[in-house]
């Protein structure tokens, strides 16, 4: 069972036509996930020119049958105190104790721990993009020294990050410096 986002201005009687068959063949292929405007991802070319956003697969159940959902991708939400968004991420650091020890056991000096904010974290997500910094320093875990509060989105992408100065700054990524990285093979 495939949820698909479909962004505004979607063509929706077109995408109808041939999600089916586009989606069957994802699955053939063992993709089970498209991330919004991912550009290393398998992508299929008629999704992209039909306006979809982001799909993704779930076990079908007795509500929810085989098939597939179109829903509008967020573009609205509500936003929240960014420094709600570091206790967020304090949360799910304190959640991630097997990530923690692997960064503390890998004989790096410098360990950053990085969290990708999507809108699955709509409120977070909406804070982030609205161009706040936090105004307090996150609690770490022990031998971390920076973390990275990172937007998944459209371009740009906004990242805000913490070193252990004890001071948090910010850095944009738009399309032209998107389009100068190098690519994975």
């Amino acid at each position: 069972m495939w949820t698909v986002t479909v962004k505004p201005g979607a063509r929706v009687k077109e995408l109808r036509k041939v999600a089916a068959a586009i989606l069957a063949d994802l699955e053939r292929a063992g993709t089970r996930r498209l991330q919004r405007d991912a550009h290393f991802e398998p992508w299929p070319p008629e999704f992209r020119k039909l306006g979809v956003a982001s799909c993704w697969a779930q076990p079908a159940t007795s509500r929810h049958p085989p098939g597939f959902y179109l829903w509008p991708f967020p573009s609205a939400s509500w936003s929240i105190e960014i420094d709600e968004v570091v206790q967020r991420c304090e949360a799910l650091l304190d959640a991630s104790s097997d990530v923690i020890h692997k960064l503390s056991i890998s004989g790096l000096r410098e360990r950053h721990v990085v969290i990708i904010v999507t809108v699955d974290w709509l409120g977070e997500f909406g804070a982030l993009i609205d161009g706040a910094t936090p105004a307090r320093a996150p609690r770490l875990p022990e031998g971390m020294v920076g973390l990275w509060i990172v937007t998944h989105r459209n371009l740009p992408i906004r990242a805000v990050y913490w070193l252990s100065d004890g001071e948090w700054r910010d850095v944009v990524v738009d399309q032209e410096q998107a389009e100068a990285l190098p690519t994975m093979p």
